[in-house]
């Protein structure tokens, strides 16, 4: 049963003011609701999991880069300052280090034939590193979740 399915179900069979003895479909839209939650808060501890392990990394860099210790304050204001900003900013910044450094890895490499720098930043506009990047972020993403 479909999760909408289930809770309308149970929204419906719960809102009457009559006893009832639970049929079939009840049975089924309720263990359909209790296998959402428990799949939502799975997915929630891998989101934190997930969350912890980037954040221990940035932590790292921030500690090794300073030449400082954990307990330096100035590590987890910079750590807390990276994951206020705003999502977008990522991206251009990513599409910025794709034009600034990738590309012209790829060129000096002779990587790919006959293709120029104007060919590969036409390509490479903002809107499809977006949605490339969205497409890696899923993908990664799902293949930790399991799916």
């Amino acid at each position: 049963m479909e999760f909408d399915k289930a809770v309308q179900r149970l929204k419906w069979r719960l809102s009457s003011n009559t006893s009832f003895k639970p049929n079939e479909n009840d049975i089924q839209a309720f263990n359909c609701v209790i296998g959402w939650i428990s799949s939502q808060k799975e997915i929630s501890l891998l989101n934190d999991t997930l969350f912890a392990k980037l954040y221990i990394e940035r932590l790292i860099k921030e500690i090794r880069q300073n030449k400082s210790t954990v307990f330096n304050v100035i590590n987890q204001k910079e750590v807390s300052r990276v994951l206020s900003t705003p999502i977008e900013l990522f991206y251009k910044a990513f599409h910025k280090d794709l034009h600034m450094n990738q590309i012209e890895t790829i060129l000096a490499n002779k990587l790919k034939k006959d293709v120029t720098k104007e060919d590969l930043e036409e390509k490479y506009n903002l809107d499809y590193v977006t949605l490339k990047l969205n497409h890696m972020i899923t993908e990664a993403k799902n293949r930790f979740e399991g799916c």
